[in-house]
């Protein structure tokens, strides 16, 4: 309802205006009608009041005149001219004249002990006022009825016995053996008078009362309306700088998230990221160890030029590690693209062999390499290859608390290259393996396994193939034991021999 009204205000003044001139008009019906009553009551009275005293007067001016001049009084008066009527006789009488004008204009007397020859039936309004004013003399009674569509009032009195009134009453001929004295209550005096049919006239007060509602309704709804447009105006002003409030205040709400995640990310980044630094390093380190000691050690002396090829290749790779880090932006912005050419897998793997084996070597597993010499060359950028799978062999050792570990090479029956590394260790469960290229998820929620920092490596293996149009795929060996990564490359990157050129 609040809502209604804000949004429609003009409308909602013209409904309070006919609301309140609709009580209005209301209040005017009601209001007549309970006039009307009050005014038929007073009328009942007044007309009463004149009964009353022209009885009075009778009993008081023309009785004694009668008397003193001889003449008596019979209750059949009209069969006797000589007589004449007693006091109640003329209010009978007189009310009969009434009423053969109006039938619902009369005065009547009734009683529960009537004269005899006037016993008649009394209808419920008689019983009950008699009943009323028996117990209340001082007090009238009436009511409203309507009969034949005509409305009117029957209002009663009692009748109290004064001096004059136990006289008569007591007189021999009426056989109450002079059973009444003063202040009894001889019966009830009842007038009857139609009400004033003010119809007409309230039906021309609620037309008129309407004309004026409807015309104040559109005068108050066009009078309103410079105000009310004003009001929205001024409104709708607030409500678009409000919402502008709230935009700027998400916007930088939004902004101060984004930095604070951009910190977080760049702190994370830094912790974890160091393992796939010491890869490398460790292997450069232990191999320059070994060269160090090489004139005490004859065997050492020997495979001098091979170690120095590791140290060579583990030198390339923090330096493919480096730049990894230095790419890590453009990765996450989609600006990285390969720098495709032409690899022979087999000689890649041979000569990340020593790499591979220095990593496994300090975990204690074997390595396995199985299909690489009949596998077709692949379209790739080189320096990612060799991360690809120095970061899969790295987690391995680092994580899989196996025995050893197998790269498998094989084309699959759609035509795509599988390139994968597998373990006999722990395995990893469905829902760790959706976590394992998140790196959010393996930063935040799940740091450390046995004390290891996670990396970034399988984040960076996911993210290499996907610049790849590959995908990574995790699963459980042959066996069953373990997990398996396959890193699967599309058909088309697949060729079928060596052309000897640079694709890229």
């Amino acid at each position: 309802m609040r809502e209604l009204m804000v949004r429609y205000p003009h409308a909602s003044v013209i409904v309070l205006i006919l609301i309140t001139l609709s009580g209005y008009v209301w209040g005017v019906r009601y209001y007549a009608e309970e006039a009307r009553k009050q005014a038929a009551h007073d009328q009942a009275r007044t007309f009463l009041d004149s009964i009353i005293g022209f009885h009075k007067y009778y009993s008081k001016e023309i009785v004694p005149r009668i008397k003193s001049s001889g003449g008596g009084f019979a209750l059949d008066f009209q069969n006797r001219p000589e007589s004449f009527p007693f006091p109640a006789s003329v209010s009978i009488e007189f009310g009969n004249a009434l009423q053969s004008v109006n039938p619902h204009l009369n005065t009547k007397i009734y009683s529960d002990f009537p004269f005899p020859g006037r016993k008649r039936v009394l209808d419920d309004f008689e019983e009950e006022s008699l009943a009323f004013l028996m117990k209340n003399p001082r007090r009238d009674f009436a009511k409203f009825e309507t009969r034949d569509g005509v409305d009117f009032i029957r209002y009663s009195r009692a009748m109290v016995m004064a001096d004059d009134c136990v006289e008569c009453h007591n007189r021999p001929e009426f056989g109450f053996q002079g059973k009444w004295k003063l202040g009894d209550i001889r019966g009830a005096r009842q007038v009857s008078l139609p009400v004033l049919d003010m119809a007409p006239i309230i039906d021309a007060a609620t037309i008129t009362a309407l004309i004026v509602a409807v015309a104040a309704s559109l005068a108050g709804g066009i009078l309103v309306l410079p105000v009310v447009w004003q009001l929205r105006r001024s409104a709708t002003q607030a409500s678009e700088l409000a919402r502008e409030k709230n935009d700027l205040a998400e916007q930088l709400d939004q902004r101060n998230k984004s930095l604070q995640a951009s910190i977080e990310a760049k702190r994370r980044f830094l912790a974890g990221v160091s393992h796939d630094l010491r890869t490398p390093l460790n292997a450069i380190l232990g191999f320059s160890d070994l060269l160090k000691s090489g004139p005490l050690n004859p065997e050492i002396h020997k495979n001098q030029q091979a170690y120095a090829g590791y140290v060579h290749e583990s030198g390339l790779h923090l330096q493919g590690v480096i730049d990894q880090v230095l790419e890590i932006s453009a990765l996450e912005e989609g600006g990285w693209t390969p720098n495709d050419r032409q690899i022979d897998l087999s000689a890649l793997m041979l000569s990340l062999r020593g790499v591979l084996q220095g990593s496994l070597h300090a975990a204690s597993l074997k390595l396995q390499i199985t299909g690489f010499a009949s596998i077709p060359w692949l379209r790739a950028d080189e320096p990612s290859m060799r991360r690809l799978l120095t970061n899969l062999v790295d987690n391995a050792a680092k994580y899989s608390g196996g025995t050893g570990v197998e790269i498998e090479a094989k084309i699959l029956e759609t035509g795509e290259l599988s390139l994968s590394v597998c373990d006999d260790g722990r395995g990893v469960d469905a829902s760790e393996m959706r976590d394992l290229v998140n790196f959010g998820v393996r930063m935040d929620e799940k740091p450390e396994i046995d004390g290891k920092s996670r990396g970034i490596g399988l984040w960076m293996v996911d993210t290499l193939m996907k610049a790849h149009d590959g995908r990574v795929e995790f699963g459980k060996p042959d066996d069953g034991n373990g997990l398996r990564v396959s890193l699967i490359f599309p058909s088309d990157r697949v060729i079928s021999k060596p052309e000897g050129v640079d694709v890229g």
